[in-house]
């Protein structure tokens, strides 16, 4: 399976790195090409738009941040919709940013083994550091719950982990 990292700040380069560690391939993306540069070097390979990517992959993975890189990744020149997406698997987006208060919600479009998923991440300050709260909803498809559940657990670690030098 190819899989494709669109947005490649600390949560999506976080992600691709642990991809490449257990031997996928993968095709990264991001507005700022520079950020892609040690996920190549890690052996990653480079799509020069978000069409690019879908196009080269099975599944693709977006970690984007604003609605600014929402319009441009989705709707923009080389943008998502644009590509090609029947039988592909686009795995998040999300809903709704308020960087003040670092609150965001984004949904799972398709890729997990689940449906109604939504998930809200809200990280504040806790003196000297910050807290974070990251819940999901959702059901599990067919008999594979733990699947499920260890897919999520694993994205939320995942995130987590890249989430304790930003904040």
């Amino acid at each position: 399976m190819k899989i494709g990292v669109c947005g490649t700040g600390r949560m999506g380069s976080a992600l691709a790195q642990r991809l490449l560690s257990v031997g996928r391939e993968v095709t990264v993306w991001n507005r700022d090409a520079a950020k892609t540069r040690p996920l190549v070097q890690a052996g990653a390979k480079h799509a020069i738009s978000p069409a690019e990517l879908v196009a080269g992959c099975d599944t693709v993975i977006v970690m984007l941040l604003n609605d600014e890189a929402l319009e441009s990744v989705y709707r923009g020149p080389g943008g998502l919709l644009l590509a090609g997406l029947d039988g592909k698997q686009i795995i998040e987006r999300l809903d709704v940013v308020d960087d003040p208060s670092r609150f965001y919600r984004y949904a799972n479009i398709a890729g997990l083994p689940v449906s109604n998923y939504t998930g809200m991440l809200s990280v504040k300050p806790n003196g000297a550091g910050s807290s974070v709260e990251w819940r999901a909803q959702f059901l599990p498809n067919g008999p594979g719950a733990l699947i499920a559940k260890t897919i999520v657990s694993t994205l939320f670690k995942t995130g987590l982990d890249s989430l304790k030098s930003r904040f």
